[in-house]
């Protein structure tokens, strides 16, 4: 990963009442078996979350495959996620901005017939039902979601896939589950590694998830874009690190940088603050 990219990566950061037309979108019209929640049987084993947006239109892999160029990819995460991966020609609008319907809006109406297509990472991920549900109150239509999401996509077509700046993805450049967990502590497990004097604990919340905060002691809060300039300088590279975020799930993202400028010792708070008791959180008041 080149210093370049991970300056862009920053620069990038900083910065459904549903009522659908009579006539069928011409996604639907093309696949006639691309159905609802509603009619699919395995949909609560498969994709637990589509109970909750029976409303939300889907797409599989293989529909979206054979009509990518007749789609709009829309990217819904953060931006330090699609940086991370996205799929190729997609178009970042995170769905946690508050420029999200202005963005999506002046979309449509530059590709008034085309149907759009969000994503996220995957089966268990919210964000595109909710970032659909959201478009469709606003009355963007002909919009479905891939609830699949970028993880099987990228397995399922490399060649359509920009990972770390580099399409196709090179499969070997995933981290998986196991590297993840390999990296993962418990709460009492990193008292213990912080009692080593080299060790930094850093704290990756935004402030409005600060309600409260593990019983560690001198944790160092730094928000990810600065981070991610600091790892891109290699500034903690000779230090145990441990870091803390809300879920767990956005440290996921930042082992890639980790990873890439070869960083050797760090840790990650497995399941975030979230995740903690009562009895192992300080309430911030």
């Amino acid at each position: 990963m080149t210093y370049a990219f991970l300056v862009a990566l920053i620069l990038a950061h900083t910065f459904t009442s549903l009522a659908y037309a009579h006539e069928e979108p011409p996604l639907r019209r093309s696949y006639p078996h691309a159905q609802t929640v509603t009619s699919l049987a395995y949909a609560d084993d498969e994709f637990p979350l589509r109970r909750s947006y029976p409303h939300v239109q889907t797409i599989s892999t293989e529909e979206l495959k054979a009509k990518y160029q007749d789609t709009i990819q829309v990217d819904a995460r953060s931006t330090v996620e699609y940086r991370v991966i996205h799929m190729e020609g997609a178009i970042s609008i995170p769905y946690s901005s508050s420029r999200f319907i202005s963005k999506l809006t002046k979309l449509r109406q530059e590709n008034p017939s085309k149907p759009l297509v969000l994503y996220c990472n995957g089966h268990s991920c919210s964000v595109s039902y909710k970032a659909v549900s959201k478009a469709l109150e606003h009355g963007i239509k002909n919009i479905f979601s891939y609830d699949s999401g970028i993880l099987t996509w990228v397995e399922a077509n490399p060649a359509q896939t920009v990972l770390l700046d580099e399409s196709p993805a090179d499969l070997s450049k995933l981290i998986s589950k196991a590297q993840l967990k390999n990296v993962q502590r418990s709460l009492p497990e990193l008292r213990k590694i912080a009692q080593d004097n080299n060790a930094l604990i850093i704290d990756i919340r935004e402030k409005h998830q600060m309600k409260a905060s593990p019983k560690l002691d001198h944790i160092k809060h730094i928000k990810l874009n600065k981070l991610l300039f600091q790892i891109a300088s290699k500034l903690h590279h000779d230090r145990t690190l441990i870091f803390i975020d809300a879920t767990g799930k956005q440290l996921r993202w930042v082992q890639y940088y980790l990873e890439q400028q070869g960083y050797k010792s760090y840790y990650f708070l497995k399941g975030g603050v979230n995740a903690l008791d009562k009895g192992s959180i300080t309430v911030n008041y």
